[in-house]
């Protein structure tokens, strides 16, 4: 249910207001040219990167890093909270950087 919700709300980014545009001689096309389609994207198939991730290291019965994952928490609420801002390079790097956090600590739980 909560990955329904998630989907629902990540799609509400990618067509939002600032991803339709009017072409008036054709009819009308999205427009992916800005930055918040690519924005969105990638913060909606990161969390269902590191949703699937975490499900498949708790089935296994692995144990993460506590630090990294209070590091990874941070890192995907800054740069959730700098998308709603509009600020799409700085959510950009940070959510590349939370991708980074979340591969070494699925690599420091296989000890």
């Amino acid at each position: 249910m909560f990955l329904v919700v998630l989907m629902i709300y990540g799609m509400g980014y990618v067509f939002g207001d600032e991803s339709i545009g009017m072409n008036k001689t054709v009819g009308w096309a999205y427009d992916i040219s800005n930055q918040m389609f690519y924005c969105a994207l990638l913060y909606g198939f990161s969390i269902l990167l590191f949703f699937v991730g975490y499900l498949l290291l708790a089935i296994l019965g692995r144990k993460t890093n506590y630090h990294f994952s209070i590091v990874h928490f941070v890192l995907i609420i800054g740069a959730f909270i700098l998308l709603n801002f509009s600020f799409f390079i700085f959510s950009t790097i940070i959510g590349l950087l939370s991708i980074a956090v979340f591969m070494k600590n699925i690599f420091s739980s296989y000890k």
